[in-house]
């Protein structure tokens, strides 16, 4: 998961190759989807055969969103029955509400280290691009993915600093 943390921080232009190759190179196959219009499909996990798969899609279209499925769908394949299948945000779909949570949290830790996200949280109030660059560079982590922590944990407004973020768009 390193491997892949490192093109997290790094989001080289060719990330989704470099993605895709990695993963294959561990015998995950990857699919990277557009977004359908009125869905809200972020990405599956599933086994098809002996070979398991990650399936993607840019519905969010920013890297924090992206590398946040990706190592969500990632805990799926590594510590869930290879029988289930985990499409994440669709309604109706069977959905095992404590897996989710361990996805979620599994995907959270690993992009930003809990005890280290604990202490930007209860030092800082106000989260400025400095503050962010300055954390993200200490934990080894994109700024945007920062700032897309700080604002689904509601402690930024939607709105700001999201020029610190990468769009993301396949096909």
């Amino acid at each position: 998961m390193l491997q892949f943390r490192e093109i997290a921080q790094k989001q080289p232009d060719s990330f989704l190759q470099e993605v895709e190759e990695l993963a294959a190179s561990c015998g995950v196959a990857m699919v990277f989807t557009p977004s359908l219009p009125h869905t809200k499909i972020s990405g599956a996990a599933r086994w098809i055969h002996q070979t398991p798969l990650i399936q993607l899609s840019d519905l969010y279209k920013t890297n924090d969103q992206f590398w946040f499925s990706f190592f969500h769908e990632a805990c799926h394949i590594l510590k869930h029955s290879k029988k289930a299948v985990f499409l994440e945000n669709v309604d109706g779909a069977s959905q095992d509400m404590d897996k989710e949570r361990e996805a979620n949290e599994y995907a959270a830790n690993l992009l930003i280290p809990k005890d280290a996200y604990h202490t930007l949280t209860n030092n800082y109030t106000h989260f400025d691009e400095q503050i962010i660059r300055h954390f993200a560079r200490d934990v080894g982590i994109h700024p945007g993915i920062v700032v897309g922590r700080l604002q689904h944990d509601g402690l930024l407004k939607p709105a700001f600093q999201n020029q610190l973020k990468v769009r993301v768009r396949f096909g």
